[in-house]
């Protein structure tokens, strides 16, 4: 009993244990930067008022080693409830080219989260657990169903805010931020220069993060010496 006992402990003190952090982040909004701008970025199509929709794709870089996605967020000027969120991951992206769609989802229920006075939100979807090989990489989400009054008019009811790498993480990639839109036309076609400055639009990507509390080489061969010095007590105490 007591030999199992230590078992357990010393497998319990042996396992890593996993999180996830941010891997990449494009940067902050900047309310107060002459070049901010907004770019329409949601899915309407069961809303009759606003039958408009427009996806905004970031770039991002996964670097060796490779990446376990667990979630995605935009930073977005979102005036309305979001009951859903329309997410995917491409590769290969480029003027008039979607490249390869790798994933892609519909999420119910997206975390949205205030992040400044603005009408910023955070809108993050989670729960994945994707592994994409080291390369550039192109993701989006993109608010769905909003709740739109059919009167309302003035407002963008989602649009991706742009950023120019305030307290950004990870290679940002710059320029190569598309547009995808049947309504307006749009076929991939690289955002910057359209309606404003878009060197890249706020989103972000979190990972896996590395085991944080497997005991270090000397550590483990101390904890290992100590377990065999007793186990060999426990015998010699049961032989007597």
């Amino acid at each position: 009993m007591r030999l199992q006992t230590l078992a357990v402990i010393l497998s319990t003190l042996s396992l890593p244990t996993f999180g996830d952090v941010i891997g990449f982040y494009s940067g902050d909004y900047e309310p107060l930067h002459r070049d901010r701008n907004w770019f329409i970025n949601y899915d309407a199509n069961v809303v009759v008022s606003r039958p408009t929709s427009m996806s905004v794709y970031q770039a991002f870089v996964v670097p060796a080693g490779g990446w376990t996605v667990t979630r995605l967020f935009t930073n977005t000027l979102l005036h309305y409830p979001a009951p859903e969120a329309y997410w995917e991951i491409r590769s290969g992206v480029s003027e008039g080219d979607g490249g390869t769609l790798l994933h892609s989802g519909s999420y119910p229920a997206p975390t949205v989260t205030p992040i400044s006075s603005t009408n910023v939100k955070q809108v993050t979807v989670s729960g994945l657990s994707i592994f994409l090989q080291p390369g550039t990489y192109w993701m989006t989400v993109t608010p769905r169903n909003l709740e739109i009054p059919a009167a309302a008019f003035y407002l963008p009811p989602a649009a991706q805010v742009n950023t120019f790498g305030l307290n950004a993480i990870g290679t940002v990639p710059q320029n190569v931020v598309y547009a995808n839109s049947v309504a307006y036309k749009f076929n991939f076609r690289n955002a910057d220069g359209i309606f404003g400055r878009f060197p890249a639009v706020s989103a972000g990507v979190y990972i896996q993060s590395p085991p944080t509390s497997v005991p270090e080489p000397s550590e483990l061969s101390i904890l290992m010496t100590g377990a065999a010095k007793i186990w060999i007590l426990l015998c010699y105490r049961k032989r007597r």
